[in-house]
């Protein structure tokens, strides 16, 4: 593996956990004893990996899920919220398979997965790639979405053309993996970090909490035109801005009501 561009994670607080850096990306993990499955949180474009990580211990401790917190590097993976487009490096959704595969955790285990901002970016795009994979995702103030418009291009839409080869993204697969969406309701601002170009504010809206809005209705809306059960939820955080751990803490209960089912259902023989 290559050298990270930026410092990996440390976790020299948490006794139980600690990072790795033999495998495709560096990680954190909090192993469980008996795991009833896997809780891939994936981090910001700030890439605070280890301050996400710890943010994430309690309800990974509530769910008896290993915790696993991937490492992005700057300059290796700059385009891993968009899974790693043709030509803009490694593809990051093929490092986290990898990372699966080398901590011998296989499809067959529930695996969940949670990003907050360029990580719910990341999150969305991969269930689109591989639902298969997916038991339940959490997106959490995302900057923009992936719409589902298979006339737009990737990653506005649908129409992959060949910046991810391999990748097929069929709502009839990625609409059947549940997904809570969660935002700040004080997430208003149009900072640095937000993309606020003519073409997003008009199709999404202009700031992070009226785009997960759009994009929980044309998610929900998809859904029953195809069908199937009602599988998405949104939920605003009254007083919260675009801060990670303060969301993570103020919507812990509501994870952990939206992803112990799949759990528990996991377990339940058939």
């Amino acid at each position: 593996m290559s050298t990270p561009s930026n410092s990996a994670p440390r976790s020299a607080n948490f006794t139980a956990a600690r990072t790795l850096e033999d495998g495709p990306v560096p990680y954190l993990i909090e192993p469980s004893a008996q795991p009833q499955g896997t809780l891939v949180s994936v981090h910001g474009l700030s890439r605070q990996s280890t301050l996400q990580f710890e943010s994430m211990l309690t309800l990974a401790e509530a769910l008896n899920v290993t915790l696993i917190a991937p490492h992005f590097g700057d300059t290796e993976f700059s385009d891993y919220q968009r899974l790693g487009r043709r030509g803009r490096g490694p593809r990051s959704d093929l490092a986290l398979l990898q990372l699966l595969e080398h901590l011998h955790i296989g499809a067959e285990a529930p695996l969940l997965l949670h990003g907050f901002s360029g990580g719910a970016q990341f999150v969305h795009r991969f269930v689109f790639a591989h639902p298969q994979r997916v038991t339940r995702a959490v997106l959490m103030s995302a900057g923009f979405y992936t719409m589902l418009d298979a006339c737009t291009a990737y990653p506005y839409g649908l129409r992959i053309g060949r910046s991810l080869p391999g990748v097929r993204m069929q709502p009839e697969a990625f609409l059947r993996v549940p997904t809570l969406t969660i935002v700040g309701a004080q997430d208003t601002a149009r900072d640095a970090s937000l993309r606020t170009t003519h073409g997003v504010d008009a199709r999404q809206g202009c700031t992070r909490v009226h785009r997960a809005q759009t994009w929980h209705r044309e998610l929900a809306g998809m859904t029953a035109a195809l069908g199937y059960p009602p599988a998405h939820e949104l939920v605003e955080v009254a007083g919260i801005r675009h801060d990670a751990p303060q969301l993570i803490r103020q919507s812990r209960v509501a994870m952990q009501r939206f992803l112990a089912p799949a759990l528990t259902s996991s377990a339940t023989p058939s």
